[in-house]
């Protein structure tokens, strides 16, 4: 019976994939090349990778683009090298949207069951923020896929418990940090929720030194992965300029209205205004919930807002990596419902009305 629902599940996750797939190449097929400034100038980036010369190993161990991190655009180029159309590159955000998918996914089954976890992949697939983004040439879909992938990392190391997954999560967090540096306010949170967890009173001796060791060890990874990248600071530099940058607001005064409720406000319009109704409920329940995991979703979902909010740029699509964890909540709600009937009428409810707005949106 068990074997049967996994089946089922594992089947649900494959045609949710497959789903956005399809409606991506359709899109493809009826849209012109990516308009917009911000677009043009990554796709822009992106030929120009695409067009240097030598062989894609040349390409991929020779990027010296300090503008934006090299993830993005060098998938780009190994998805022209497989493919060898330039029209096709234009999909390489869906391939990300399919790493976000999973790794929520992921997460959800380490944090509460598989059926709740398929739920919440379906629906971070679905929200307005995320499926716009898939279909832009844009970094901030590729930086919350990365980020959520190591949040699944990081939950399967057990609080950096387990030295193999530790030292996957050093590796995919230089991933997300050479994808883009924003990753890190989504990734922060979570990590230090782990770490005080393993660390707190009661833990035996030995177990803090393991945890520290995985630990240290995974930051030792992640280093000598974006060492490269990072060594001479002239990322630190641009990065320090863009975020002084006015982005959707003029004003810089961060303590104004506008700024401290600018993510919140963006926050209901990235998930959509139906599931908000869903998600608050459920924020309140992870609030008073006594389960440790469970802790780190509200660390996922708090850390990124806090920290961006700090920031002058702001837009939008930069909280894409705290969808997964809205996703999640609002799984979490609809399991907290009665069994049968409650519980199936609210997910289905919710999914019927996020497929209308999808579709009626693309």
């Amino acid at each position: 019976m068990k074997q049967n629902s996994n089946r089922t599940v594992l089947t649900l996750l494959l045609l949710i994939c497959l789903f956005h797939c399809i409606r991506s190449v359709q899109w493809l097929e009826t849209r012109e090349w990516p308009q917009g400034k911000d677009y043009a100038y990554h796709l822009q980036n992106a030929v120009s990778e695409i067009g240097r010369e030598g062989t894609l190993r040349q390409k991929l161990f020779t990027y010296s683009n300090r503008q934006y991190p090299p993830v993005y655009y060098l998938s780009t180029v190994i998805l022209y090298d497989i493919t060898g159309s330039y029209r096709l590159i234009l999909l390489n955000s869906t391939l990300f949207l399919l790493i976000l998918i999973l790794a929520t996914y992921g997460a959800g089954t380490v944090i509460f069951d598989k059926e709740t976890a398929v739920v919440s992949a379906l629906l971070v697939s679905m929200f307005p923020g995320v499926y716009a983004a898939s279909r832009q040439f844009n970094l901030e879909l590729a930086t919350g896929a990365v980020a959520a992938l190591s949040v699944y990392v990081l939950l399967l190391s057990g609080g950096f418990k387990v030295r193999r997954y530790s030292l996957l999560f050093g590796a995919v967090l230089s991933a997300a940090l050479l994808t883009r540096q924003l990753a890190m306010s989504f990734i922060i949170g979570p990590v230090l929720v782990m770490l005080g967890q393993g660390m707190k009173r009661g833990s035996a001796p030995a177990e803090r030194l393991n945890i520290i060791k995985n630990f240290l060890l995974a930051l030792a990874i992640c280093c000598a992965g974006v060492f490269f990248y990072y060594y001479d600071g002239i990322a630190f530099e641009t990065l320090l300029s863009r975020w002084r940058d006015a982005g959707a607001i003029d004003s810089p005064r961060i303590f104004s209205f506008q700024h401290l409720f600018f993510y919140p406000l963006a926050f209901w319009q990235q998930i959509g205004w139906f599931t908000t109704l869903f998600f608050i409920p459920g924020f309140i329940r992870l609030m008073i919930s006594p389960d440790k995991n469970r802790r780190l979703l509200i660390a996922w979902i708090v850390f990124p807002l806090l920290i961006q909010t700090l920031v002058i740029a702001k837009y939008p699509s930069y909280i894409i990596g705290m969808l997964p964890a809205a996703a999640l909540t609002v799984g979490f709600f609809i399991h907290c419902l009665p069994a049968g009937f409650p519980r199936k009428a609210a997910a289905l409810t919710l999914v019927i009305v996020n497929l209308s707005l999808y579709f009626q949106n693309f």
